[in-house]
């Protein structure tokens, strides 16, 4: 597969190829990426690819944010703030050793990401 194709697939058993992915290095390039693109063509993100349901799946531009923004920015007491890449397993690790943890527990935690399961709006057994 070269680097197109690996994004026209998912955890599902659907595929479809993408026109264009695009791997951000951080939100000011999003901002510039998506006013070049703003000309009718179609563009979604991509996480994980860790849906079962070909959600992560798209025949315009694909915005893939694991690459390049991926980091956890700030832990506070009350709040998170993450980039949309950031795996949730490793956002678990750092807030368990601070005695929290994020509500949201989908069975594939170990490796979805913040922006795929917010987009998902993934909630999990608890």
């Amino acid at each position: 597969m070269n680097g197109v194709e690996i994004y026209s697939v998912d955890a599902s058993h659907h595929s479809l190829l993408p026109l264009v992915v695009a791997n951000l290095m951080d939100k000011y390039e999003k901002i510039c990426q998506y006013r070049l693109t703003n000309n009718n063509l179609p563009i979604t993100a991509r996480g994980a690819g860790a849906g079962l349901l070909g959600q992560a799946l798209f025949d315009g531009v694909v915005i893939d944010f694991t690459k390049h923004m991926n980091q956890i920015i700030e832990i506070e007491d009350d709040y998170v703030v993450a980039e949309p890449g950031t795996v949730k397993g490793v956002l678990d690790r750092e807030l368990r050793r601070r005695g929290k943890f994020p509500p949201p527990d989908p069975a594939s935690s170990n490796y979805c990401t913040i922006g795929g399961l917010t987009a998902n709006n993934s909630s999990g057994p608890h």
